[in-house]
């Protein structure tokens, strides 16, 4: 179909705590393959709201160009 992806990487700072968190940078390379892009965003960090809003304006601008 050709939608946009884009992938979230949630609760960033928890997963660095955690012994069995996904490591972004190897999760990037892996995403990079697909053309697909990493936004990480954590509850800590004060501009989450505007990456999420921007993420998902983002998706669905790409949608409604797809349509055309």
């Amino acid at each position: 179909m050709g939608l946009p992806v884009v992938v979230l990487h949630c609760k960033v700072d928890l997963a660095k705590e955690a012994s069995n968190g996904v490591n972004p940078q190897e999760a990037l390379a892996d995403f990079k393959k697909y053309d697909t892009g990493l936004i990480q965003v954590s509850s800590i960090d004060p501009s989450v709201k505007c990456k999420m809003r921007q993420s998902i304006n983002y998706v669905l601008k790409a949608i409604v160009r797809q349509r055309g």
